[in-house]
C-alpha cells in the first residue's frame, strides 16, 4: 500500500503541475474538500480536482518536449510507460473508474496535526473491489482488511489506517499512536476551514473553478518550545498566518495572507505613496528581460524594524537609525530628500545577449524635477572622485541626446548615460541605447499595450518578464538545441511574466507562474551547460593551438652525399 499511497501522491503532484503549466492568468476560488477539514487542526492540502484532465494537460505538455529531455525522463514521458507504472490509464475518467475511484471526486493529501507528521490520502472511493484489486496489482500481494474504527487495510508488512470522511474514504499509516487522532479527523468535529477567515482571504483575488489548490496554515508550523526558532515562525505567523498556491481555467496564482498588522509593515517597506511612469514604454518590443521593483523610501526603515522577529537584539535595531545618518555622510544629501527626489518605482532592463553583440542594459527610476538637484550633487562627487584619480580616471561629461541635457561617463565596456526625462530617470549602457529608449518613450515599439506590460505598469510592487524569442535566440548561439525545441514546443508566446501585487489581505503573484518558472530553469541549464560547454572547447582549441606553436621544428633532412 505504500507503492499505492505512492502511485496517488504523485499523480496528484504531477497533475497539479500540470494545470500550472498549461494555463496562464488569474487563479481559482477554494476548491470544495475545504468543507470538509477542520480549522482547529488543518496544517495544510494538496487537493486536485478533475484529475483526468490534469493529467491529459501534463502528458501532452511532457509528450511535446520529450525530445528535448535526458532520456531516462523522456522514457517516463512515455504514455505506454505511464500507464504501466501506474497500473492504469490516469489521463481517462474510464481509466480511474476502471480502480474504483471517481474521477470527479477529487484527490488530495492532508496534513493534520492530529497524526502529527503522516499524511492522509482522500479520494471519493466509489468501488472499494476495484480499489483493493488495483492495490494487489501495484504491490504483488493481496490486500486483506481488519474491520474496526477506523478498519485497518494491511499489503504485506505494511498496514494502513482508513475510513471514510463523509463522502470520501481516508488512509493514512497505521501506528498506534496516531488511531485515536485518525478517528478524530474522521469524525470531523468542529468548525470547517472554509468558515476561517484565513482560508478565505487566501482566494480573495482567485477566480472560479479551481483544479488544483495548495493551501498552509503557517500559525501551525512552529516548533514546540519557546527556543529562538519557535519565537520568529510564531512571530512571522502572528503576520502572515496563511498562503495559498491556485490553478484553474483562468490560471495560476499564489497569495500570502497578511493580518492587518502584516499588511501595514509590507506597505511602508514595498508601496510607494506615488504612482509609476509607464516602464513598458521604455522597453524595446521584442528580445529584452525587464524586473520591477517598489520601495517605499520614505517609510523604508519604519517598515522593516516592524518586520523584525523579538529575536533581533536591541543593538542591531539601533543600527537602523544610523544607517540614514551614514546614507547622508555618503550621498551628500539627506534621505528624506532622496525620498522627495525619487518616487521608489524602478525598472531594471537589459538585452537577451546574441553572439559578438555589445551587452545593452536600462535601469528606469520615477523622479521629480527635485531629483535634478540630487544629481548635481552626485555629479560634483563623481568629478572630485576623477580629479583624485588623475589622468586615468573617467572623465563626465556633459552633452546632448535626443534633445536631452545628458551627464555620461566611459566605464568599459560602457559609456554611461544619465539623464532624468520628464518623470523617469534613465541610466542606459551606451548613449545609442538611450537614444533609442527615448524614441520608443514618445511612441515607438515597445511593450507597451502588451500582456507583459502589466509586470512593469500600475500598482505592483515587483514584476518580472521574460523573452522566450530573446533566450531561444541566446540557446541557440550556444548550441543548445535540445533546449530550444523545447521552448517552442511549449509554445509560450513571445513574452511570459509575474506580477506581485498588495492588497488589504496581503501579497499576490500571479501570471505565466509555472511557464516562468520552467523558463528561468531552462535559461540556468542552457548557460550552464552548453555555456560552459562552449568554454571548455574554446580553451581546448587555445591548448592546442600552443602547443604546436611551442613545438621544436623538425629538422631539415641531410643533404644526399653525390656519387
Amino acid at each position: 500500500m505504500r507503492k499505492v499511497l505512492l502511485v496517488l501522491i504523485v499523480l496528484a503532484i504531477a497533475a497539479g503541475a500540470g494545470w500550472w503549466f498549461f494555463l496562464r492568468g488569474g487563479g481559482g476560488t477554494p476548491p470544495a474538500l475545504a468543507t470538509r477539514l477542520e480549522a482547529g487542526s488543518t496544517v495544510g492540502f494538496l487537493a486536485i480536482e478533475e484529475a483526468p484532465a490534469l493529467v491529459s494537460a501534463l502528458a501532452a505538455r511532457v509528450d511535446k518536449v520529450r525530445a528535448a529531455l535526458p532520456a531516462e525522463a523522456a522514457a517516463l514521458a512515455d504514455p505506454a510507460v505511464l500507464v504501466t507504472q501506474a497500473g492504469f490509464d490516469p489521463r481517462t475518467a474510464e481509466g480511474w473508474q476502471s480502480i474504483g475511484v471517481d474521477p470527479l471526486g477529487g484527490l488530495a493529501v492532508v496534513r493534520d496535526v492530529r497524526v502529527g507528521d503522516q499524511p492522509i490520502v482522500l479520494m471519493k472511493v466509489a468501488d472499494q473491489a476495484k480499489l483493493l484489486a488495483w492495490a494487489e496489482k501495484i504491490a504483488g500481494v493481496k490486500p486483506t482488511i481488519t474491520e474496526g474504527k477506523p478498519a485497518e487495510l494491511t499489503i504485506g508488512d505494511r498496514r494502513y489506517l482508513f475510513g471514510n470522511k463523509g463522502d470520501l474514504t481516508a488512509f493514512t499509516p497505521a501506528e498506534a499512536a496516531i488511531r485515536d487522532g485518525f478517528s478524530a479527523f474522521l469524525a470531523g468535529q468542529g468548525p470547517s476551514l472554509a468558515e476561517v477567515g484565513t482560508f478565505k482571504q487566501s482566494f480573495d483575488e482567485a477566480k472560479p473553478g479551481p483544479r488544483a489548490t495548495v493551501f498552509v496554515d503557517t500559525t501551525r508550523l512552529a516548533p514546540p518550545g519557546d527556543g529562538d526558532m519557535a519565537k520568529t515562525v510564531r512571530f512571522y505567523a502572528d503576520l502572515f498566518p496563511g498562503w495559498a498556491l491556485y490553478a484553474g481555467p483562468g490560471g495560476s496564482g499564489l497569495h500570502w495572507v497578511a493580518t492587518e498588522k502584516g499588511v501595514e509593515a509590507l506597505r511602508q517597506v514595498l508601496e510607494p505613496p506615488g504612482s509609476a511612469p509607464t516602464f513598458s514604454a521604455w522597453i524595446p518590443a521584442e528580445g529584452w528581460a525587464a524586473v520591477r521593483a517598489s520601495v517605499n523610501i520614505k517609510d523604508l526603515f519604519t517598515g522593516v524594524q516592524a518586520l523584525l522577529p523579538p529575536t533581533v537584539p536591541a543593538e542591531a535595531r539601533s543600527q537602523m537609525g544610523m544607517a540614514k545618518l551614514g546614507f547622508a555622510m555618503v550621498a551628500g544629501f539627506a534621505w528624506d530628500e532622496l525620498a522627495e527626489g525619487f518616487g521608489g518605482h524602478v525598472v531594471g532592463a537589459a538585452g537577451m545577449p546574441t553572439p559578438g553583440g555589445s551587452p545593452e542594459w536600462l535601469v528606469l527610476a520615477s523622479a521629480s524635477s527635485k531629483a535634478d538637484k540630487l544629481l548635481d550633487s552626485l555629479s560634483g562627487r563623481m568629478e572630485a572622485v576623477a580629479e583624485n584619480l588623475g589622468a586615468e580616471g573617467p572623465k563626465l561629461q556633459k552633452k546632448t541626446l535626443a534633445g536631452v541635457q545628458v551627464r555620461t561617463l566611459p566605464v568599459p565596456p560602457f559609456e554611461v548615460v544619465l539623464a532624468r526625462v520628464d518623470d523617469v530617470m534613465v541610466l542606459a549602457s551606451s548613449p545609442a541605447v538611450f537614444e533609442a529608449a527615448v524614441q520608443r518613450s514618445k511612441g515607438g515599439a515597445s511593450l507597451k499595450g502588451t500582456a507583459a506590460a502589466k509586470a512593469l505598469d500600475g500598482d505592483v510592487i515587483a514584476g518580472l518578464v521574460l523573452s522566450s524569442a530573446g533566450l531561444k535566440t541566446q540557446l541557440e548561439a550556444q548550441g543548445a538545441g535540445p533546449l530550444v525545441a523545447a521552448i517552442s514546443a511549449a509554445d509560450l508566446g513571445p513574452y511570459v511574466s509575474l506580477r506581485l501585487g498588495l492588497d488589504r489581505h496581503g501579497l499576490t503573484l500571479d501570471g505565466d507562474l509555472i511557464p516562468t518558472m520552467a523558463l528561468l530553469g531552462v535559461g540556468a541549464t542552457g548557460t550552464l551547460r552548453f555555456g560552459a560547454l562552449g568554454r571548455r572547447e574554446q580553451a581546448e582549441r587555445e591548448a592546442r593551438r600552443a602547443m604546436e606553436e611551442e613545438a621544436p621544428e623538425a629538422p631539415d633532412a641531410p643533404a644526399e652525399e653525390p656519387e
